[in-house]
């Protein structure tokens, strides 16, 4: 599955208005998370920060501005790669899922 960079071009909302994108995203975000993501979370981030915690000290760069440049990367590496590969593919397969069935039901509620 292609990992969307925007809100925008993600193919699931691109029968919506603009305006509407975000908030059915944040729905499907908050829909398909499960309860065990928060664990999964905090054990990428704590690899990413161990990981490159020893790497800066193998090279010796214990303490400074390199140390916490290396951690700051890992860090930004790890929530890309957590979004591209947990939360966005999950996202998608709940908009699929339930986005037409939703859309018609507020077409039907607002007709009324």
């Amino acid at each position: 599955m292609a990992y969307c960079w925007r809100v925008g071009s993600i193919p699931e909302l691109r029968g919506l208005a603009p305006e509407d994108r975000r908030k059915w995203w944040r729905e499907a975000v908050a829909e398909s998370r499960s309860g065990r993501d928060l664990a999964i979370r905090l054990g990428v981030f704590a690899g990413a920060i161990f990981a490159a915690g020893a790497a800066a000290n193998r090279f010796g760069y214990g303490s400074g501005p390199v140390h916490w440049a290396a951690i700051g990367c890992a860090v930004a590496l790890a929530s890309w790669v957590l979004d591209a590969v947990l939360e966005q593919p999950r996202a998608r397969r709940w908009l699929r899922a339930n986005l037409v069935r939703q859309v018609a039901r507020e077409r039907k509620l607002g007709a009324a």
